[in-house]
């Protein structure tokens, strides 16, 4: 099933072996990617696969996940995360939505927007 495909590459982020590969999030991520982060700062793919090996990556909890088509090459994914930063002892709750877009037979995120909760 498609929902669930697009959910399990969603989760593919969250996992530190691939935040931590610029090869697979240049896969994961389309050339015209954008992200609203929850800090307000505005990210492109560059911008994020450079970044994001870099980072210590956080363990993120997730629920109510839900996964609706808009188009027949197009979906969304909408959850709640609650995220631990390194060296942090509370969580930080936030509302994400990320559009995933069919680019021959592979998914790739086009756009991701986290809000504070």
């Amino acid at each position: 099933m498609v929902k669930q495909q697009i959910i399990d590459l969603e989760k593919q982020l969250f996992k530190p072996v691939i935040r931590k590969d610029g090869q697979a999030l240049s896969k994961l991520l389309a050339d015209d990617y954008c992200e609203f982060s929850i800090t307000g700062s505005i990210y492109n793919k560059s911008d994020v696969v450079k970044r994001m090996p870099l980072e210590n990556p956080p363990y993120i909890k997730v629920e109510q996940f839900d996964c609706v088509q808009l188009s027949s090459d197009l979906y969304q994914v909408r959850y709640q995360a609650k995220t631990l930063q390194a060296g942090q002892t509370e969580f930080e709750n936030s509302l994400r939505s990320s559009l995933w877009r069919a680019n021959g037979d592979q998914w790739q995120l086009i756009f991701h927007q986290g809000t504070s909760a």
